[in-house]
């Protein structure tokens, strides 16, 4: 090739990478793609008024996100990624054979890694556990439900690449017996879909379709007792109107809806504005949902994640009034004070359940009796201890710690003595992870509750923690 040809490769090469920079003044990207938030524009100055000195970083941050024709040039790539090379060209999805679509995140559960040890799963089931009490104590029906990941159920178009697990063992495979084992009223929604021989997840989203929603609803509902016409035995209409999550991510300047169900439920209800809508329209999609609907009865108080977005239409329609909280850790104390519920559930997400040895609902802690557990417990000394107001809710205290591997293990539950004005008193905490191990404990204390709070806080010094098998 002549030295003038290369030069004109170079320049027309570099006129191509200029092009997203430079049509970006008058066509630049304001689009977000998948589950991303926008980026707002960068400032020399900081709110405060000071020189903001990540503004290099704000810079390229903000031009990643907005540069011209950014959802064409990324579709084009992952197209030819996908359609040659059966891979894909971002991290969040997994491309699968037969145009199916996969959550990266469900990765570790498909392959059996980083799966809960015995220790870990008992102290997951023990937390649920607690927070069915306190639901039942305040005098609500309580309800557990995990959805499968995707890949869970519809493996057979992952592809080869992650045909080698870990480990042979899986989250799922141990819940059920751990929570039956904890008396925890649970809904076991991978029997329910794996028992069936339709498909009812769909291609290109990393959710169930309208009509596993529809067989979720039924079997969430039947299971608190709530009598009901069968929504999974209802007509629907089957058309493509469904714009997939994962193909959102990695194909955005494509739209090509997959084939949904529709259900005309007969139910009415309506959705009430709250502040957190701020005058907008409300949908299943926001962080708080509340809905009402006089001709029902009982009112419900769900947390839940994306996979409750199409249960709402159909479980609205059986209760007089429901609230969807989306907050992790959901605050159950001040819910159930608020929303005054008949029934409580919970619904997460296969790929999310160390949500509760990590953030569980917040509660205040049980109290205990001494002579309940005094044949069993002793009294140890933790490896780290902390006390500070609650971020979520500062009306309370939250006290955890890790204790020593001697001193936890696979059904040990953990106590913490304190000085109130009424005298010592012994409260449950849930079992964590924390420090990377399952040793960690964490308590709710209402503010108000030690003799002397110094601050907010409780010093080690002022209590004693106890461990107890029994």
């Amino acid at each position: 090739m002549s030295k003038t040809k290369k030069n004109i490769f170079i320049i027309i090469c570099f006129v191509m990478c200029m092009i997203p920079s430079v049509c970006m003044l008058f066509a630049g990207s304001e689009e977000t793609i998948g589950n991303e938030k926008t980026v707002p524009t960068p400032s020399l100055t900081n709110d405060d008024g000071s020189l903001n000195t990540n503004i290099l970083s704000d810079a390229g941050n903000y031009f990643e996100h907005h540069y011209a024709f950014r959802p064409q040039l990324i579709t084009a790539d992952a197209k030819v990624q996908s359609g040659i090379f059966n891979v894909s060209n971002t991290d969040t999805v997994v491309t699968g054979t037969d145009g199916w679509l996969y959550y990266s995140s469900t990765l570790n559960d498909y392959l059996g890694a980083d799966t809960l040890t015995e220790h870990g799963m008992w102290n997951l089931a023990h937390n649920i556990s607690l927070l069915q009490n306190y639901a039942e104590e305040q005098g609500a029906k309580f309800l557990f439900s995990v959805p499968p990941n995707k890949n869970s159920l519809y493996g057979e178009n992952m592809p080869y690449y992650y045909g080698i697990a870990v480990s042979d063992e899986h989250n799922r495979d141990s819940l059920s017996d751990a929570l039956e084992k904890q008396g925890v009223r649970y809904s076991d929604l991978f029997g329910l879909f794996e028992s069936g021989t339709e498909t009812l997840y769909l291609k290109e989203d990393s959710h169930w379709n309208n009509r596993g929603a529809a067989l979720a609803s039924d079997a969430l509902l039947s299971a608190v007792g709530k009598n009901h016409d069968s929504f999974f035995e209802s007509p629907a209409s089957r058309t493509k109107s469904h714009d997939g999550d994962l193909r959102a991510m990695i194909y955005p300047a494509e739209k090509q809806p997959e084939y949904d169900y529709t259900y005309e439920t007969g139910q009415s209800y309506e959705y009430i504005a709250n502040a957190r809508t701020l005058g907008e329209e409300v949908s299943a999609e926001d962080f708080l949902v509340l809905s009402e609907n006089p001709d029902a009865s009982g009112r419900l108080l769900m947390y839940r994640d994306s996979f409750a977005n199409t249960l709402i239409p159909f479980l609205s329609g059986e209760f007089s009034f429901c609230a969807y909280s989306k907050a992790v850790p959901g605050n159950m104390a001040a819910d159930i004070k608020e929303y005054r519920p008949d029934y409580v559930m919970i619904e997460k997400a296969e790929r999310n359940i160390r949500d509760f040895v990590t953030a569980p609902c917040l509660i205040p802690a049980p109290e205990a009796e001494i002579t309940e557990i005094q044949d069993n417990m002793r009294e140890v000394v933790p490896l780290s201890f902390a006390s500070e107001p609650c971020l979520a809710d500062t009306s309370y205290i939250a006290v955890s710690g890790t204790l020593r591997d001697e001193d936890a293990g696979t059904g040990t539950r953990i106590f913490l003595e304190v000085e109130t004005e009424g005298g010592r008193r012994l409260y449950e905490a849930f079992n964590t992870l924390a420090d990377g191990n399952n040793n960690g404990f964490l308590l709710y204390l209402d503010r108000s509750l030690p003799a002397d709070p110094e601050d907010g806080y409780l010093e080690q010094q002022e209590v004693k923690l106890y461990a107890s098998n029994g």
